[in-house]
């Protein structure tokens, strides 16, 4: 599961921007944020591949203000925070994420990629992972993913308490398998049928 923390630093009216105009504003607007950055000292580089992630955000935030951008910190499932710029547009939410190299392994942090990752949340997870984040990491932008975790969670739900009033009706012989993620799952069969 991934917790999602929304923090509004803007006025509740703002403007509404189409998403390409979001895709020109928000660079724009981590690049401010980078430059108020090594203005106090930080290094440009290690910006992009560092956990500065919070601190990245808010600046940018502070610079598109006018047009409801947000900061949004989510929590991956292994625990790991990550925070990132999000704007409102009249289509899909635009991320931009100055950071995300930091999820890449050392030996894949090269100067010819892309510093700042600009689309959709689907674009930017598929952006992250051909570039080589784990897809164990793909949860933090991956709105596909949220939502299919979601349904597996509520079919999985919805078959234990099948499973559970079907056993408590009639005798269900009890197994427990892994399943292809590896989780321990337990399954019921009768007359050939089988429910999780």
């Amino acid at each position: 599961m991934v917790l999602i923390i929304s923090i509004m630093t803007t006025q509740t009216e703002h403007l509404l921007v189409t998403e390409d105009q979001a895709r020109h504003l928000v660079p724009e607007a981590i690049a401010g944020a980078m430059d108020k950055l090594t203005a106090e000292g930080y290094r440009r580089d290690d910006i992009y591949k560092a956990a500065m992630c919070a601190k990245l955000a808010a600046l940018a935030v502070r610079e598109l203000g006018p047009y409801g951008a947000k900061q949004e910190t989510h929590i991956g499932s292994d625990l790991t925070t990550h925070d990132y710029l999000v704007i409102e547009t009249t289509g899909n939410d635009i991320v931009a994420d100055g950071t995300w190299q930091q999820f890449l392994p050392q030996h894949l942090r090269k100067a010819d990629l892309p510093k700042v990752l600009v689309g959709t949340r689907d674009e930017v997870a598929l952006d992250a992972l051909r570039y080589g984040v784990d897809k164990g990491k793909i949860e933090l932008w991956d709105e596909r993913s949220k939502r299919d975790r979601e349904k597996q969670r509520l079919a999985d739900a919805e078959a234990e308490l099948a499973a559970d009033s079907a056993e408590k009706a009639g005798n269900w012989e009890v197994f427990r398998s892994k399943d292809k993620y590896g989780r321990d799952r337990k399954y019921r069969v009768r007359g050939g049928l089988l429910a999780r």
